[in-house]
């Protein structure tokens, strides 16, 4: 029972009951800790009752700091993220994202009347936040709206209105096949290790011709 308690702890199961449904489907870690198979050759294990009174009622306070001690040996505490470290991660992000945006937007065209009240970057700035938090364009608006106290940012209405003009997914190809190269050459361009790398790959000839890509 005591091997039992250390591996539930080393382990990080959250509850008893997926601790005992794990050991009895993979037997010789079962095996391993103690216990043993019946004459019907199936692992024999305690009640969920047995182990929670042992754990509960049996174990000293002195008996648990060493199991505790132990544990500590083979699992060391992880890395705490600081504040700091958070914030920098979201100022990398906002980096990244803003750059993309520099190079992306441009090569989008949404077609527009010359009175309209959004632009193309005010569609993808909430195209973009659907996509992050993989939302559907209803609820992504009115959480972008709220997260940008943008009042009049554009609602999925008038998104979905305006990207049904493309009139044909010939256009949305040609656009991201523009995307696609403009990121490439500016990741060639700026960082070495894409200059330096090489790869195989394998591509399915038959499925590019039915897709329209010339070969």
């Amino acid at each position: 029972m005591l091997k039992l308690y250390l591996f539930i702890k080393i382990r990080r199961y959250k509850t008893l009951s997926k601790a005992l449904k794990y050991l009895k489907e993979n037997e010789e870690e079962a095996v391993s800790l103690g216990f043993f198979k019946g004459i019907d050759n199936k692992i024999v294990l305690p009640n969920y009752r047995t182990v929670s009174d042992f754990f509960n009622k049996k174990l000293d306070k002195e008996t648990i700091e060493e199991l505790n001690s132990i544990i500590e040996t083979f699992t060391p505490e992880p890395p705490k993220v600081t504040k700091s470290s958070k914030a920098d991660k979201r100022k990398k992000a906002r980096e990244v994202t803003r750059l993309v945006k520099d190079l992306v937007y441009p090569l989008i065209k949404i077609r527009q009347h010359h009175n309209t009240s959004f632009t193309t970057r005010d569609f993808l700035d909430v195209l973009v936040h659907v996509a992050y938090t993989h939302d559907f364009a209803h609820n992504g608006a009115e959480t972008f709206m709220e997260q940008n106290n943008a009042e009049d940012s554009p609602s999925s209405h008038v998104m979905l209105y305006h990207f049904k003009k493309f009139k044909s997914m010939e256009d949305v190809k040609v656009m991201f096949k523009e995307v696609f190269d403009t990121i490439f050459n500016f990741g060639k361009k700026n960082y070495s290790l894409l200059r330096r790398r090489q790869a195989d790959i394998a591509y399915d000839i038959d499925r590019l011709i039915k897709l329209g890509v010339e070969i």
